[in-house]
Formats: structure tokens, C-alpha cells, sequence
């Protein structure tokens, strides 16, 4: 869990802070890797960023994250 949050995380400072093109390397990169929710899950993690008086830690926007990886499970079983 820690690490599929230091992706979104880092997706995000590569989001705010470079050209978009290079976004789109790395979540090539991501995806490559088998990362393939780095994305959306980057895409979640904004609604932490813009709402951290309802978040104050990333710990406390955790229960979201699993709320988003059962969601994951349910779309990909057969």
C-alpha cells in the first residue's frame, strides 16, 4: 500500500511540476511495470490535496485508497 502511494505521489509532483509530456513517460513507465492504476489513483489522490482540512494526513486518506482497490478487484474479475 505504502508503495502504490508513493507512485500516486509521485505522479502528482511530476503532474505539477513538469511538461505534460513527461507525465505521460513515466506513467508509460508505470504502466510498463505493472503499475497500471498509477493514474486514476494519482486522480484520487487530488481529492486529498484539495481537501485537507477533511484529510489532514495521508494516513487518514488511506481508507479511500483501499476503497479504490476493491473497486479495481470488482472490475477485473472475470
Amino acid at each position: 500500500m505504502y508503495e502504490t502511494a508513493a507512485r500516486a505521489c509521485v505522479t502528482s509532483f511530476v503532474r505539477s511540476s513538469f511538461e505534460p509530456i513527461y507525465l505521460g513517460y513515466y506513467l508509460k513507465d508505470e504502466v510498463g511495470g505493472g503499475f497500471v492504476w498509477t493514474e486514476e489513483l494519482s486522480d484520487l489522490l487530488q481529492t486529498y490535496e484539495r481537501n485537507r482540512d477533511k484529510y489532514p494526513t495521508l494516513e487518514s486518506f488511506f481508507p479511500e485508497f483501499v476503497t479504490f482497490f476493491n473497486e479495481c478487484s470488482e472490475k477485473t474479475k472475470p
